[in-house]
């Protein structure tokens, strides 16, 4: 059942950073903002940290075998810098009206160029979704978006996001 953000699909880099910093916030986002479908090519990309499906459940991720269809047309719109598992969320999105949560530019504007009806979200707008929602504080998303830079060394070539981001989180409400 949607909950108020909608259904989500998401992709491994997202996925990858609330595992390694912070699994419980991939708990609030399925429990307050609505369910979030990880393919299961996108979780067998995942090999740091090792996880598995019932990793992912316990977490109340859903964890979603592919159509064949869906697959097909992923391998066909793989290149310029997409893998089939970035495509196949980018497939999902568009085919079944998800929200993708993704960082990854290049993928961001594969889906952008389809026209998909629900635009990309980044993976720490996610938590300014939650503490909109009243579910997790501005300084705590903080010191959890910090931790994700850290650890994320594509984020460390953008020093504005963590400001932006902050500015977004410790807005009075």
């Amino acid at each position: 059942m949607p909950g108020p953000g909608g259904l989500f699909v998401i992709d491994a880099n997202v996925l990858i950073d609330y595992l390694v910093v912070d699994r419980s916030v991939l708990t609030l986002m399925t429990t307050h903002l609505g369910p979030i479908h990880v393919p299961r090519r996108v979780l067998e990309e995942i090999t740091s940290p090792p996880t598995e499906a019932v990793d992912c459940e316990a977490l109340g991720l859903i964890v979603i075998t592919e159509e064949m269809d869906e697959i097909e047309d992923a391998v066909k719109r793989r290149g310029g810098g997409l893998t089939v598992p970035d495509c196949v969320v980018l497939v999902m999105a568009q085919r079944r009206g998800w929200t993708p949560i993704t960082n990854d530019t290049r993928l961001r504007a594969a889906i952008v160029a389809t026209g998909i009806a629900r635009p990309p979200k980044w993976g720490l707008e996610m938590m300014i979704d939650l503490i909109n929602a009243g579910h997790l504080t501005g300084p705590a998303a903080v010191a959890i978006a910090r931790q994700i830079v850290e650890s994320n060394k594509h984020m460390q070539k953008n020093a504005a996001l963590i400001r932006d981001f902050e500015a977004k989180a410790l807005r009075k409400r």
